[in-house]
């Protein structure tokens, strides 16, 4: 998850694992109910206060990654996180960075939603699945949610990082510091995020990580249908465990499906583009659409297919389980069905 891109699709992600077995990985996870770490938080408030005390910015946020959880070396690794880019983002936004460092009450206040939410996730899906840790952390506003291998004393292990400054954009936050809008989501979206990359883990789990790669990986089946229905699916397992959405977005796909689902199936079938709107920042040319708004009609497409099968079990399984250009257009079909039916009812109408 970029700064422009708040659930991104995961090509970075799931880098250099392939020789690794996701089944054993998993096989070796504590308990149902992983650990939720905010450690790096007080990290990070401690580089803050550290700073006020005279040390120099760019040693303090040295100290702090010195310190930091395997979930913060996740987004080291991947998204460029150094102790030179926290303080250079520290020195353009002193105030937004001084809240975040006092997000940890706030976090621990919905604490037990989450929890919640989680349970509901894991009970939803097939069986096998099982959370794995999640780290909150303090970024350089680059990355939001991500899942990752981290290291343990038992060895190589998946957890999922949340960088909470990209989901600090509150009513209550001085955002003076951006005069051209917010960069970010708002805090009440963390929730949303962990429970959303937690359903990527499932996925992940339930698939194979070879399997669950290979949108990202094969040219031939990372099309815009599968990304859209990988977000867009995992959009929809988070709503139906915890109620929580984009609303924005959503209202905004269900006001405008026809004409959206007009666009999109003819790009459907084409590699994802991250520049065209529908998955990376809005497009200069589409202002008016929400950010992702592919995500959107991904989500759509899969709550017209869960409804569309008798089974519900079934349903969820083969959402969990899609990673094949035929498992993407069957969850596809009944949506494209009913798109085809309201064209062709307008068509008769304007006659």
């Amino acid at each position: 998850m970029n700064v422009t891109s708040p659930i991104r699709p995961r090509l970075r992600a799931l880098i250099a694992t392939a020789c690794l077995s996701w089944f054993s990985l998993t096989a070796a996870t504590a308990g149902d109910h992983a650990p939720i770490v905010y450690d790096d938080l007080d990290a990070f408030a401690g580089a803050i206060t550290a700073i006020d005390a005279g040390t120099a910015p760019e040693q303090a946020m040295a100290d702090y990654l010195a310190a930091s959880s395997p979930g913060a070396q996740i987004f080291v690794q991947r998204f460029g996180l150094t102790a030179e880019s926290l303080a250079a983002k520290y020195a353009r936004y002193p105030k937004f960075y001084r809240h975040v460092a006092g997000m940890r009450p706030a976090l621990e206040a919905r604490e037990p939603e989450l929890r919640a939410a989680l349970d509901q996730l894991q009970s939803n899906a097939p069986p096998g699945v099982r959370q794995v840790p999640l780290y909150f952390l303090v970024g350089n506003l680059t990355a939001g949610g991500n899942p990752g291998l981290v290291p343990t004393e038992n060895g190589m292990r998946p957890a999922i990082g949340v960088a909470v400054e990209m989901m600090a954009m509150s009513a209550e936050v001085d955002m003076s510091e951006f005069p051209n809008g917010p960069v970010g989501l708002e805090r009440s979206d963390i929730p949303y995020v962990a429970v959303h990359e937690m359903s990527h883990v499932f996925q992940m789990q339930l698939q194979g990580l070879d399997n669950y790669r290979s949108i990202y990986t094969d040219p031939a089946r990372g099309s815009n249908l599968a990304f859209a229905l990988r977000e867009g699916c995992a959009d929809f397992l988070t709503w139906r465990a915890s109620g929580w959405s984009f609303a924005e977005r959503r209202a905004y796909v269900q006001a405008n499906e026809a004409a959206l689902w007009a666009e999109f199936s003819q790009v459907m079938h084409r590699p994802q583009d991250s520049g065209s709107g529908w998955f990376g920042p809005r497009a200069a040319s589409r202002p008016e659409w929400p950010m992702q708004v592919g995500y959107g009609v991904g989500m759509a497409i899969c709550e017209d297919y869960y409804q569309s099968i008798d089974d519900k079990a079934v349903a969820i399984d083969r959402i969990h389980r899609a990673h094949l250009p035929e498992h993407f257009e069957a969850i596809a079909a009944p949506y494209a069905a009913r798109m085809a039916a309201a064209q062709a009812q307008r068509s008769t109408a304007s006659r």
